[in-house]
């Protein structure tokens, strides 16, 4: 059943409601968002959702007028960081930490993602992030 609700058109729709103004939508939103985030596959299909992780790391990082939705986008994330492409995607939306973990725990491979995505214009950025990573493992 997961895995068909991965391949309608809901998810695309939750994630509109995120965007919306009424914040009691968007509180509905994201509780179903982060109950569906609870299962592996559906991880998959939120991050592969346009926009999703995007508009979930605005609501935890802005000054939201609803405590408990970005409570909860922060509860989605986190449980969005089983997966290397969601990783990702928070790096490249400004949510690090779970990249700085996976790189000081070892994970290297993520590093190489990160050039490879990112060589065109984000030297800057990836030189950054990586002096931050040397910094915390020194």
């Amino acid at each position: 059943m997961q895995l068909a609700l991965a391949q309608t058109n809901l998810m695309r729709s939750v994630i509109k409601c995120l965007s919306r103004k009424l914040s009691v939508e968007r509180e509905q939103a994201v509780a179903l968002l982060y109950e569906l985030s609870k299962s592996a596959p559906l991880c998959e299909a939120i991050g592969d959702a346009n926009g999703a992780i995007l508009i979930l790391v605005g609501m935890t990082s802005s000054d939201s007028e609803n405590a408990k939705a970005a409570e909860l986008a922060n509860k989605t994330l986190n449980n969005l960081e089983g997966s290397d492409k969601n990783v990702r995607q928070m790096a490249e939306n400004g949510r690090l930490q779970p990249l700085l973990t996976r790189l000081v725990e070892g994970n290297l491979k993520m590093l190489g993602v990160l050039y490879t995505k990112f060589q065109g214009g984000y030297y800057i950025y990836v030189h950054k992030l990586c002096t931050t990573v040397l910094y915390l493992v020194w």
